[in-house]
């Protein structure tokens, strides 16, 4: 999800250069914000699945509760912090930080889950995100509300989340 949404970042800073078709520009500005808000839109779900991989049973709740305040604090102090940043050092370095923190966010926490998986494990694990993909969709199967909802938080997300990043 988090892989998902830099390439939305990254499409979206490819769109600002508007110097020669700017009906290129505008599609791929529009593909970047809805690749973006699918990425954020999921991004939620995916965190929240990723925790009980990395946390201990007996931590969950405290976990539960750091994860849903930093996603607060981000909400609020991420955008205020990536507009400062743009208009101090120029639009390009606000897009830099984004991707940069995105891509973060899709390496780390399945390095960590992967690290604690060896740690558990004393035989060879094979594991990788595709393997960790398939579950995610074959439990999503089970649950087909939390496809409708997925997809209208994409759509909440894409129009309204991105378009004001945007």
């Amino acid at each position: 999800a988090s892989l998902i949404a830099a390439v939305g970042i990254v499409l979206t800073l490819l769109s600002l250069p508007i110097d020669t078709d700017p009906s290129s520009s505008i599609s791929l500005l529009i593909a970047g914000a809805k690749l973006s808000g699918f990425g954020q839109g999921a991004c939620r779900p995916a965190f929240q699945a990723l925790i009980p991989k990395v946390i201990e049973p007996e931590q969950l709740q405290p976990a539960n509760a750091a994860m849903s305040l930093s996603i607060r604090v981000v909400t609020l102090a991420g955008p205020a912090a990536v507009t400062a940043l743009a208009i101090w050092q120029g639009l390009h370095s606000g897009f830099s930080l984004l991707i940069a923190g995105w891509l973060v966010s899709a390496f780390v926490p399945p390095w960590v889950a992967e690290q604690k998986r060896h740690r558990e494990s004393d035989s060879l694990h094979v594991s990788s995100m595709w393997f960790d993909m398939r579950d995610a969709l074959e439990e999503a199967k089970r649950h087909p509300w939390f496809i409708v909802r997925l997809a209208e938080l994409t759509i909440d997300i894409i129009t309204g989340c991105s378009a004001t990043g945007v």
